[in-house]
């Protein structure tokens, strides 16, 4: 029994030559001749792999063939100078992040209610309050047979 349920299922690495001959694949179906292909990757290929990611890089991104763009992420020195040297690869490595911390956002000052406004609420609720006091109740007109 597996010691985890990925066991399996994962390897020591990415298979990179799928992607790569998937990209590849498409831009010549698409007519794409003056397009590149864009790796974004750790450039951890699985062992199995590397085989097969040879011939791909040197078949489809070897000098004068598909510019192949890789930018590396935390990536072995030694996976880097692999894609330079087979595919011709233009190494660049993923921008550092940002040191400082988000900028926050502009205080606003708080709202005031004005008091012009409370003064005018206060005055129409005691209005309201004068007027349901002396105010007579509605009385219902009664038909003329019953009593009053």
């Amino acid at each position: 029994m597996p010691a985890n349920p990925w066991t399996l299922s994962f390897s020591n690495g990415t298979s990179i030559s799928a992607g790569l001959d998937l990209a590849h694949r498409i831009l010549v179906a698409d007519g794409l001749s003056r397009s590149g292909v864009l790796l974004i990757s750790d450039l951890a290929d699985d062992p199995e792999d590397i085989q097969r990611l040879n011939q791909v890089a040197i078949d489809d991104y070897g000098p004068g063939r598909t510019p192949l763009r890789v930018v590396a992420l935390n990536a072995a020195p030694q996976d880097e100078a692999f894609f330079a040297r087979v595919a011709g690869a233009a190494i660049s490595d993923a921008p550092a992040p940002a040191t400082t911390g988000p900028t926050p956002p502009p205080t606003t000052p708080p709202s005031t209610l004005p008091l012009e406004l409370v003064a005018a609420i206060v005055a129409t609720m005691v209005a309201l309050s004068i007027h349901g006091v002396w105010s007579a109740r509605l009385r219902w007109r009664t038909s003329p047979g019953e009593a009053r």
